[in-house]
């Protein structure tokens, strides 16, 4: 299967580790490898990224991002 990030989340993600990665040296990694707070939505044989964030931080921020069912 395929997979794609949507902007706003590969932007999340890069700023997550970078601020991991400030924080403590190999923590930003460790936070790449676990990835929790993940969103997706799978279309037509696509896995699409919608966020990557903190759920207890805007747990709907996303929201806005998926694509509506035809």
């Amino acid at each position: 299967m395929r997979f794609a990030f949507h902007p706003r989340a590969d932007e999340e993600f890069e700023d997550a580790v970078r601020y991991y990665e400030e924080y403590q040296p190999g923590l930003g990694l460790d936070f790449a490898e676990e990835l929790n707070g993940v969103i997706f939505q799978v279309k037509c044989g696509m896995l699409l990224v919608i966020a990557v964030s903190n759920l207890h931080r805007r747990p709907d921020q996303w929201r806005s991002r998926i694509f509506k069912r035809s």
